[in-house]
């Protein structure tokens, strides 16, 4: 049994056995309900680190949502500006070498740029240099900056994450198309109170044994 399937049934049985000081209000069960058809990364996240869950959300929310919250677009304009962010770095970064502006960048002149950085900022360089030369023949060309351009775009938004990004509209508790900070602060803490109480359940693994 999952472990918000545990949570909804102690839930349940707390109802039904008349402990109001542990219940929840009616709707947190449906909340729950709502979080075990999450995908699985972002479920784990809600129930493993719900605090960390909302200060990710309200980076979001706040700079790309408006007053009454974000919506899918805003989301999409959030991974489209991250991620284009890293690009232009990775691509700045190597076209600062290519002093001849020919569109190639040799080896020869990373050394050349290299003499005018720190020894750690050469270091680096040097790194960037080899990852993005692909066929391994001591030039980057337009098309290899471009390809660990694109691989670095990516990496700054990990597959999980922007998973949970994509699933924040289903958040959306109020259905008016747009999901708020007090939204998704709402499901985490639901997401925290139920997993603290069957942390507490006879039989059940506390979350420290997790």
């Amino acid at each position: 049994m999952g472990r918000t399937a545990m949570m909804v049934l102690c839930l349940s049985w707390a109802a039904a056995a008349g402990q109001a000081q542990q219940v929840s209000p009616p709707d947190d069960l449906q909340i729950l309900r709502l979080i075990q058809t999450l995908p699985q990364p972002v479920e784990d996240s809600l129930i493993g680190a719900p605090e960390r869950f909302v200060e990710n959300a309200a980076d979001v929310i706040g700079g790309y949502g408006g007053p009454d919250g974000i919506d899918p677009a805003g989301i999409d304009l959030f991974i489209g500006v991250t991620r284009a962010a890293a690009r232009s770095r990775t691509t700045a970064r190597l076209l600062a070498a290519d002093l001849d502006n020919d569109s190639a960048i040799p080896r020869i002149e990373i050394e050349a740029l290299g003499q005018t950085l720190s020894a750690f900022q050469r270091g680096q360089l040097r790194r960037l240099f080899d990852g993005a030369d692909a066929n391994r023949d001591s030039t980057v060309t337009a098309a290899e900056l471009r390809t660990r351009a694109d691989a670095d775009a990516r990496k700054a938004i990990s597959q999980n994450r922007e998973l949970a990004l994509r699933s924040l509209p289903l958040l959306d508790l109020d259905r008016d198309g747009l999901v708020s900070l007090a939204e998704v602060a709402r499901v985490a803490a639901v997401a925290r109170a139920a997993a603290d109480q069957v942390a507490g359940t006879p039989g059940t693994p506390r979350k420290t044994d997790l």
